[in-house]
């Protein structure tokens, strides 16, 4: 069997690999074991981080729809006491009125648009709009 030379494929795809790992720091950006090791912890880690991100965002639009419910001071009587709308419950009434708008858009209607997050409030205490 004839000797195969890899030179200019193997050198393609190394000089590749640390093209992409020019702005880490360290022998990170200079040599090839290195470069690839890293290469694969920071793939791994802006999946976990995209997770994340998402888990981090849904929290902040929930804490958003929980302000807007309190600062419309929602009330609904339960066993002769006046509590104010929660959450928890708000969503199961949206979904038991089958409306069917998902967390980002509530909050950005609590920010942007808080007379209609109110309509929508009395539409779900009342029924009527």
């Amino acid at each position: 069997m004839t000797r195969v030379k890899r030179g200019t494929c193997a050198r393609q795809r190394r000089k590749k690999l640390l093209h992409l790992n020019r702005s880490y720091s360290g022998v990170h950006s200079r040599l090839f074991r290195q470069a690839k090791q890293q290469r694969f912890k920071a793939l791994t880690s802006s999946f976990v981080n995209r997770k994340k991100f998402q888990r981090e965002t849904r929290g902040l639009w929930i804490q958003r729809i929980q302000c807007g419910l309190k600062s419309n001071l929602v009330y609904f009587k339960q066993n002769e006491e006046v509590n104010s709308l929660k959450y928890n419950m708000f969503i199961h009434n949206l979904k038991k009125k089958n409306i069917l708008f998902n967390r980002k858009i509530l909050a950005q209607m609590v920010l942007l648009d808080p007379k209609t997050f109110s309509q929508l409030l009395n539409y779900i205490r009342n029924g009527t709009s």
